[in-house]
């Protein structure tokens, strides 16, 4: 009572001002979240609009009211572009949001990258918040910088409830964001498929591609969305869906050994033949990969003897270079030819044997192949060698591959080919270990990586 008789009401709010900095800023600045929707480069504490929006975030309903009190608008805007109201929207505090709407602030006021109260709430799933804006006559159709609407971002994220309050609203469900994607592509590739379904009731469609080419099926197939697949499978023809009748899917969904996946487009006639541009084919991506029970699904349906990647390289060969000899018998038990060489001549047999892989040899011999070497076919055998000199030691390129997969970089097919993809990576692991960068697999990167080393004649001068 002493302390008030003597402080002035104004006197009373700057103490609860500096209270709430050394508080709930505090507690907010050590939490690690970061500010909605991006983190602010200039943010600087200490002005009571600064105040406001920490409070708004965090729902302090009390605190946000003695600031307005003072005379402070609600329409306040901070550093970083937001408003108190888009942050308590982000963050679900209906109460805040209620007195803010009716303390003046903009239904429509835009924060940083210009989301909206609408579009923060969509995405967070926060339905009474929704609910609340739109009987403030929020506008559905306002889009972000990044052209991103709130049915977009509640598709994403699987809102089904708030999706439809939207589109009851008169939202557009057919706006694309930056990269061309629809909220029916989104939410195929989030795996939502009840939203998926909902969205095709009302007419979406699926063929609509990205600003890459890629279709709602081809991204869920990649992605390993069986239930979406499934959704689009049901709504439509899959010639209406994707391209090449499914082709691509079903290369994309073999690729990343997504089995069951592959089973629903084999069960809807994808085609099998589909070539990426460097011509291989889903069978090829399924054998260089190891997925075996998606090779087994595909070799009945699938060209065995195409030689199918750039180099000219058929499927059995890369079978006998990775040194599977499951993966070889199902290629032989489906007619592969035994004796096809690769492009520069060297047949599988002769790649099983110079890779050391027994047990996918003796399938081979007793198959009846015959060891070619590359060095008898018409391009002397290019496709083995690697940039070291002839008595330089190395290492195998298969199991260079392999090691730099498991480190997280990209080498490109695990096929013992020497290409610029295998190059790059070996740059990368250099760069990153210390190594001198010549993007040659020498004697320190093969050690640091723990492979063997090894002297062959088959491995020359680019």
């Amino acid at each position: 009572m002493l302390v008030q008789s003597i402080l002035t009401r104004g006197q009373m709010l700057v103490l609860a001002f500096f209270f709430l900095l050394l508080t709930g800023t505090a507690a907010f600045t050590q939490s690690g979240l970061s500010w909605p929707l991006g983190e602010p480069a200039d943010l600087e504490w200490g002005s009571q609009e600064e105040a406001l929006a920490d409070a708004a975030f965090w729902g302090h309903t009390d605190t946000v009211r003695t600031l307005l009190e003072t005379g402070l608008p609600a329409e306040t805007r901070i550093a970083n572009g937001s408003t108190p109201l888009v942050l308590a929207a982000q963050e679900g505090h209906y109460e805040v949001v209620d007195l803010l709407l009716k303390k003046g602030a903009g239904v429509n006021s835009r924060g940083q990258y210009n989301a909206t109260p609408l579009i923060a709430a969509s995405e967070n799933g926060h339905t009474r918040i929704v609910d609340r804006l739109l009987e403030a006559d929020a506008d559905v159709l306002l889009l972000s910088d990044l052209e991103v609407s709130a049915p977009m971002i509640a598709a994403q994220n699987g809102y089904l409830e708030i999706l439809d309050t939207l589109v009851q609203q008169g939202a557009n469900i057919h706006d694309r964001d930056w990269a061309g994607r629809s909220a029916l592509y989104l939410a195929a590739a989030a795996g939502h498929p009840k939203v998926v379904r909902y969205l095709l009731s009302l007419k979406a469609r699926p063929d609509i591609p990205d600003s890459e080419g890629v279709k709602a099926l081809e991204i869920a197939a990649q992605d390993g969305k069986a239930e979406s697949v499934k959704a689009l499978l049901t709504a439509a023809p899959i010639a209406d869906l994707a391209e090449f009748n499914g082709g691509r899917a079903l290369y994309l969904a073999a690729q990343n050994g997504h089995d069951s996946i592959v089973d629903l487009l084999l069960e809807a006639d994808a085609g099998t033949r589909w070539q990426a541009s460097d011509r291989t084919t889903a069978l090829f991506m399924a054998v260089s990969r190891g997925h075996r029970s998606i090779a087994r699904k595909l070799a009945p349906r699938s060209n065995l003897n195409a030689q199918t990647q750039a180099q000219g390289v058929p499927a059995l060969v890369i079978a006998a270079q990775i040194g599977d000899p499951e993966m070889v018998k199902i290629l032989l038990e489906n007619g592969a030819d035994v004796n096809l060489p690769a492009f520069d001549g060297g047949t599988a047999l002769w790649v099983a044997e110079f890779k050391g892989n027994s047990e996918a040899y003796a399938l081979l011999l007793d198959a009846g192949a015959r060891s070619v070497s590359p060095k008898e076919g018409p391009l002397g055998g290019l496709k083995f060698r690697v940039p070291v000199a002839s008595n330089d030691r190395t290492c195998d390129i298969t199991g260079l591959q392999i090691k730099l997969s498991e480190l997280g970089l990209d080498p490109g097919l695990r096929d013992g080919v020497w290409d610029p993809k295998t190059e790059s990576a070996v740059r990368a692991f250099q760069a990153g270990h210390g190594l001198a960068v010549s993007g040659k697999p020498d004697v320190s990167t093969c050690s640091a990586l723990g492979l063997r080393l090894r002297q062959d004649p088959a491995m020359g001068d680019q």
